[in-house]
């Protein structure tokens, strides 16, 4: 059996929704989805949590037999945050309580959600990880974090070089 599982290690989820996690089945996630982005429609968790349902349906129309879930850790420590996913991942699989070999598919927004696949991969083996980025926003992303990561290190930001009109001695240039 495959399982689909979606990660919100910063549990916007429950802290938007509040709803227990974890949550289990498609109907529930769809739910905990359309509720999440009602709550909050630009968390990129929605985008998540779709994804993972979409994964559920391709997978099922190939003929496995899958679950999906919903797991989410803690805001704020990211080791008490891992814990708790760990913990959620454990009531999903005693929840499934397949006689098969369960296998994940992991699906995460980043980095930081990703940071919890150890703990994941000691409960479960992950077949995949399926990273979720919205493509409209993923190039304006990424330069305005590389801006904002530049800004907040003293020692780049005093070698930017900005224009300014005192400074130019010519239009043409400014």
């Amino acid at each position: 059996m495959l399982l689909v599982l979606a990660v919100d290690l910063d549990d916007d989820l429950g802290r938007k929704t509040g709803i227990s996690t974890p949550v289990l089945g498609r109907e529930n996630v769809e739910d905990a989805a359309t509720q999440l982005a009602t709550a909050d429609p630009e968390d990129s968790d929605v985008n998540v949590l779709f994804q993972a349902i979409h994964t559920r349906d391709q997978l099922e129309r190939g003929g496995e037999e899958v679950a999906v879930a919903a797991v989410t850790g803690l805001d704020g420590s990211d080791v008490k945050a891992n814990r708790a996913v760990g913990e959620e991942v454990d009531t999903v699989l005693a929840a499934l309580s397949t006689g098969e070999n369960v296998r994940a598919i992991v699906i995460t927004d980043g980095a930081q959600d990703e940071s919890v696949l150890p703990v994941i991969r000691s409960r479960v083996p992950i077949d995949g990880l399926r990273r979720v980025v919205v493509r409209q926003a993923q190039d304006l992303e990424s330069i305005y974090y590389t801006i904002k990561q530049v800004l907040g290190d003293k020692e780049t930001r005093g070698t930017l070089l900005v224009p300014s009109a005192s400074s130019c001695s010519s239009t043409r240039w400014c």
